[in-house]
């Protein structure tokens, strides 16, 4: 009966020893596999790749058509692609609108100077001051600037009435020539008066009147003129006591059509200077060229756009200097004097 009971209880021990030693080495085991591992390091990198997409510039100004148009490109990540891979459908790259009219514009002109109402002592003069639209017509003077409007008075004959003068300047004679298909050039001799001196000359065009030139100047280059056009001059001296010599004999010229000139392409200035040349100068960076003759004529030239104009000088020019758009001259008159006159161009 010992016997038994002692080989139940080896039998149980050993089972007790073996399911102890099964676990042990099973976590033997276990910790084996987990030390032996190699340890590694993963990193998983997501890429999203963007969705092409519409760049849509601004709508630009209407055209005179009625088109208004903008800039449609599709793109993706940064750069254009083709318009199928983007959301359809595609944006209106034009559109109709209503193109507005372009501002009116509007300018002041002016009449002649009428009669001076003294003839000593200090008149007054008038002259008409109208505003014009683009095309000429007479508008409302509030369509124009107040603060460019020219002076409809001035004073007149302001010399003491101890010498009064009622003899009008000489006649002036004119000539006229065309120097480019929209400029005509006018040039006369100088009047001369015996009394208060000759003040200016009003030149007239097709027998209205033009502008005015102070003495002692004596040319002048009509612009914005039509090509192949003829047109008719005349000009007219006045005193400084208001009396005006009358116009001078009517002299017309005809301007050539317009052709398109190359680059370097010359020109030639017409003879306005009596006498043989005496100075040149020319500054290249306004284009403006000054010639003075031995027969006291100034000639300033723009080069850019062709302008002549001929001045009469009191003395005989012996030096010239072009600077920007300004021209000196030394004149030496009686008694060894010497004038610094100063033009603009």
């Amino acid at each position: 009966m010992r016997t038994i009971h002692e080989a139940s209880a080896l039998a149980l021990l050993a089972a007790a020893l073996f399911f102890s030693f099964g676990q042990d080495a099973s976590a033997r085991g276990r910790t084996s596999t987990l030390d032996t591992r190699s340890p590694s390091t993963t990193t998983t990198t997501t890429t999203t790749r963007s969705s092409a997409q519409w760049l849509i510039g601004s709508w630009g100004k209407c055209s005179s058509r009625g088109i208004q148009t903008r800039s449609v490109s599709c793109k993706l990540n940064g750069r254009t692609t083709s318009a199928s891979r983007c959301p359809q459908p595609t944006p209106a790259m034009r559109r109709s609108c209503t193109a507005s009219a372009p501002a009116p514009t509007y300018s002041w002109t002016t009449s002649a100077w009428g009669s001076c109402s003294k003839t000593c002592g200090t008149g007054t003069q008038t002259r008409t001051v109208t505003c014009r639209n683009g095309s000429g017509v007479t508008v409302a003077s509030s369509s124009c600037s107040t603060a460019t409007k020219p002076s409809a008075s001035q004073t007149c004959n302001t010399q003491a009435c101890g010498t009064v003068d009622n003899t009008p300047p000489t006649l002036p004679s004119l000539t006229a020539s065309a120097s480019t298909c929209k400029e005509i050039e006018l040039s006369w001799t100088a009047s001369s008066d015996s009394g208060s001196g000759v003040s200016h000359y009003n030149v007239y065009r097709d027998n209205s009147y033009l502008t005015r030139v102070n003495a002692p100047l004596r040319g002048l280059v009509d612009g914005g003129l039509a090509a192949s056009k003829t047109y008719g001059y005349q000009v007219e001296a006045w005193d400084k006591a208001g009396n005006p010599s009358g116009r001078s004999t009517a002299r017309s010229a005809t301007t050539p059509a317009c052709t398109a000139g190359g680059a370097g392409e010359l020109f030639t200035v017409p003879s306005v200077a009596s006498g043989q040349v005496r100075e040149i100068s020319v500054d290249p960076a306004s284009q403006i060229a000054a010639v003075v003759s031995d027969g006291r004529d100034l000639v300033v030239v723009d080069l850019a756009t062709r302008r002549v104009r001929s001045l009469g000088l009191a003395g005989t020019a012996i030096a010239v200097e072009v600077m920007g758009e300004t021209v000196f001259v030394v004149e030496s008159g009686g008694g060894g004097s010497l004038t610094l006159r100063r033009v603009d161009a």
